[in-house]
């Protein structure tokens, strides 16, 4: 492992009997999005979050399989010693919470879940749209229900981006975050012509995304000016 800083380490193995898993997936099985599900079964986001999750321990996560013979999935993870303490405290640390109604949008059931699922447990209440035309007939039939939206950029028929206009133009001060799987980033004039508060990366983090809500509806992001 030449990337990974000299120290002591612990290896967890998980190992299956399964089918195995041929070469061509192996390339691409840590890669968000990718999944060999049919589409509704799978988001292609499981293993990503846990590679991403790894990687920010500063460890490191392979796998070892072939048709037919299994497959071995290795964590290397630094041991934590003398700094233990302080990091395990940080780690632990309450996440920010809320009560308001936060709509979300997005054509994958698996990534609304989710977000539903993470918002709910920090005390939000999260109202849910498969697509942009059904989330701006909910939000025109009473904006004022709504304290920020939650919105997906690739969706078929409309648009994140154009979500966010149409929603602006109903009720300019609603803070919209907007979740991308794309590296390339929007400049802070795009974002503001656009009326998006904030860009969160797929695949989603908790603490990011409970930090970024809180930011938001607290004023202490910036918002975009009409």
């Amino acid at each position: 492992f030449p990337n990974l800083e000299p120290g002591r380490y612990l290896r967890v193995s998980v190992k299956d009997t399964g089918t195995g898993i041929d070469k061509e997936t192996m390339e691409r099985i840590f890669e968000p999005f990718f999944t060999t599900k049919r589409k509704g079964e799978g988001t292609g986001l499981g293993l990503s979050v846990v590679h991403s999750i790894i990687a920010a321990c500063h460890g490191r996560i392979t796998v070892d399989s072939a048709p037919d013979e299994g497959s071995t999935f290795n964590i290397i993870l630094p041991l934590l010693e003398d700094q233990a303490g302080a990091m395990i405290s940080d780690s632990v640390a309450p996440l920010p919470t809320g009560k308001e109604t936060v709509l979300i949008v997005d054509d994958e059931p698996e990534i609304v879940e989710m977000i539903a699922t993470m918002l709910g447990s920090l005390g939000y209440h999260p109202i849910f749209a498969s697509n942009g035309q059904e989330a701006l007939e909910k939000f025109l039939a009473s904006p004022d229900r709504y304290d920020m939206v939650i919105v997906d950029q690739v969706m078929p028929g409309m648009s994140g981006s154009q979500l966010s206009i149409e929603l602006m133009m109903a009720k300019p001060d609603i803070p919209i975050i907007l979740c991308t799987g794309f590296s390339e980033s929007l400049s802070r004039d795009e974002l503001q012509a656009l009326g998006i508060s904030e860009i969160l990366k797929k695949p989603i983090v908790m603490k990011e995304l409970a930090t970024t809500v809180r930011d938001i509806l607290d004023g202490k992001v910036a918002e975009p000016e009409e």
